[in-house]
């Protein structure tokens, strides 16, 4: 009954919901900017407990969701798909532009800026996290981080309607 209340209340307030000790917060994804190239997905997950690691992602919005990163090649910075992200032991890892990030593959092309998109996010320890990431257009600025409107880290959405 207290996680039904503490999910409810984060519905009405639009803050990042637990799922253990992992919370995910200020999720966007941003749209290509060329049709048919890969979308980003970027948030914040912090942890609360013991370390845990973000082990895939998958949407119904898109074919595939991969973990990625940005490295160094000799001066030259260059996309690689990771296996995993570790998410340290009472701390926060932010996957953002230049950096961690999660690409997002076929994306559905009726998505425009400004709808909502949800994705699941598979955690070693915490288990499935769902969460509603707003797109933006390439080019547009990230949401304020203290906007919590899009509902992003919700473990449960059952029975919230119009999202894609």
């Amino acid at each position: 009954m207290r996680r039904i209340l503490v999910l409810l209340g984060s519905l009405l307030l639009g803050g990042p919901v637990l799922a253990g000790d992992v919370a995910v917060k200020d999720a966007f994804v941003r749209l290509p900017g060329v049709a048919g190239r890969p979308a980003a997905l970027f948030l914040t997950v912090e942890n609360a407990g013991i370390a845990d690691r973000l082990k895939s992602a998958e949407s119904a919005s898109a074919a595939r969701l991969e973990l990625h990163t940005h490295q160094n090649d000799n001066g030259v910075m260059r996309m690689r798909q990771v296996e995993v992200i570790d998410i340290p032991e009472k701390g926060s890892v932010s996957l953002a532009p230049g950096g961690l990030h999660i690409m997002v593959f076929n994306l559905d092309k009726t998505i425009k800026p400004g709808d909502h998109i949800q994705a699941t996010l598979h955690f070693e320890g915490a288990g499935p996290v769902t969460v509603h990431a707003v797109a933006i257009a390439t080019g547009q600025a990230a949401p304020k981080a203290a906007d919590h409107s899009d509902h992003s880290g919700h473990s449960d959405h059952s029975g919230h309607q119009g999202h894609h």
